[in-house]
């Protein structure tokens, strides 16, 4: 539950940017005193510490320690320490969860839901989980959850009280049921016990081509991250579009928090083609012990080829646009900000919805197997993933201030979802279609769309989240 790379460089074998570390399969497993032994706060803090002063992207900002290592309470407690303020990015986690995430995996009832107003709002329901199951979508409205009404839960959404939330949820056992409450947007009611099981996370949420006066006009949903799974959910969804040959393209971006850089680099080129192509796709940079790792990537040297379809194919299954209208919001980051910056210099993007997150910086997930020399360190054994900045990414054009965000070009302040995907009926929604059609920005009040107040929209509800950029390739 949330609420809203094998590293040390491996050798500095960064010229290829692989995920390594890990021990061999040929490798004992080691005892549980041997382990207790090797992952002490000491031990495990100090080897952390001597990670960041050679990999840290902000080298020159990072603090020294004002405790022993063996007095912080965790990883995350040394990292608020030494890190400077403006990183709001960097963090530890155990590397099963980390794994699991990357990959797509997660466990709950499938569904994420949020504040907007007074109201408990539906934003996400994945595919075949218990929530698809028992007939939950996005845009329902949560009346109850158990015997908790929506103003409590949202109170406590707004509060951070991960504690009652974990309470009113109950024991991550699979069949382990909750009541749900619900009302449709045609106010129906429905309630159902929902049950926990363990969830494959789909990122492409919807996609579809619609008949308009300005021709056929594509839209892809893809709200979650990039992850492992993301680049055959793409392949499948373009070669859809190949076949429906869509004469403009709305990309959802919203609350697409980021993750793998392979999988921005094959969305992009999906969308961009031979105008992308071999061209530069991000420019990234180290802090100046690494510089001399600096490199130049173009989209056919990021994807991954043995993860999806190889560069070959996307290129025969790619749009070639010369405009892009693209939907974001303050949840839009990382990653899927590097879709946008990068594809700047090649074509005509209008940015429609709110400005994004701004994090132009990423990391190497680095779970503890090697030293900063490139040596086995064994730390692995600890359980312990962490997420600090090693690198900083810029597009063709050398643009990389965005630490604020992306600005839009036509702002959707009151955004909401009203419907399931399909329905193309939120606020931003029907801006970018409107955009498509008639080449102008109007407002959804000019429109004569209901809208909500959304200054009061508090955290969601989230069972999977992955806040970063990671350079997997």
């Amino acid at each position: 539950m949330h609420f809203t790379v094998k590293t040390s460089l491996c050798a500095l074998s960064i010229a290829v940017l692989s995920a390594c570390g890990g021990s061999s399969s040929s490798e004992s497993t080691p005892s549980k005193a041997e382990v207790q032994q090797k992952c002490t706060k000491q031990n495990l803090h100090s080897f952390w510490y001597d990670t960041l002063e050679f990999e840290y992207l902000w080298l020159d900002e990072l603090a020294n320690p004002t405790l022993n290592f063996s007095e912080y309470i965790e990883t995350n407690h040394l990292l608020y320490d030494v890190l400077p303020a403006r990183d709001r990015f960097s963090f530890a986690l155990p590397t099963d969860q980390w794994n699991a995430t990357i990959s797509g995996e997660s466990f709950g009832f499938g569904a994420e839901f949020g504040p907007v107003g007074n109201e408990l709002i539906v934003y996400q329901v994945y595919k075949n989980s218990p929530a698809e199951t028992a007939g939950l979508k996005r845009g329902d409205k949560i009346i109850k959850i158990a015997d908790v009404d929506a103003p409590t839960i949202i109170a406590w959404l707004n509060t951070y009280n991960s504690e009652a939330i974990a309470d009113l949820f109950g024991p991550d056992t699979k069949g382990y049921k909750v009541k749900f409450h619900w009302q449709t947007p045609t106010n129906s009611t429905k309630v159902v016990a929902i049950p926990k099981d363990e969830i494959d996370i789909n990122t492409v949420a919807h996609y579809s081509v619609q008949n308009t006066n300005a021709g056929k006009v594509a839209y892809l949903a893809f709200p979650t991250g990039f992850y492992l799974n993301s680049a055959k959910e793409i392949d499948e969804a373009f070669a859809y579009f190949k076949a429906e040959q869509p004469d403009q393209f709305i990309l959802d971006l919203r609350d697409n928090g980021g993750g793998l850089l392979s999988v921005a680099a094959r969305l992009s080129l999906y969308l961009a083609g031979d105008k992308l192509g071999k061209n530069t796709f991000l420019q990234i940079t180290h802090n100046y012990r690494l510089a001399s790792f600096d490199s130049v990537y173009s989209a056919d040297t990021m994807i991954d080829p043995e993860n999806g379809a190889s560069y070959n194919t996307i290129l025969q299954n790619s749009l070639n646009l010369d405009k892009l209208i693209v939907l974001t919001n303050g949840y839009t980051a990382s990653a899927s900000e590097s879709v946008i910056n990068g594809l700047t210099p090649y074509l005509d993007i209008y940015q429609i919805g709110q400005r994004t997150y701004g994090k132009p910086v990423g990391f190497y997930a680095n779970d503890g197997s090697y030293d900063k020399r490139g040596e086995k360190a064994g730390f692995e054994v600890c359980n312990e993933t962490l997420l600090a900045l090693n690198f900083q990414t810029e597009n063709a054009n050398g643009f990389a201030n965005y630490m604020n965000g992306l600005p839009v070009n036509c702002a959707v302040t009151n955004d909401y979802p009203t419907g399931d995907w399909s329905t193309l009926s939120d606020p931003a929604q029907i801006t970018a279609l409107n955009y498509a059609q008639n080449n102008s920005c109007i407002s959804s009040a000019a429109k004569g769309i209901k809208t909500k107040n959304t200054l009061q929209q508090g955290i969601k509800y989230q069972e999977v989240s992955l806040p970063g950029m990671i350079l997997d390739k």
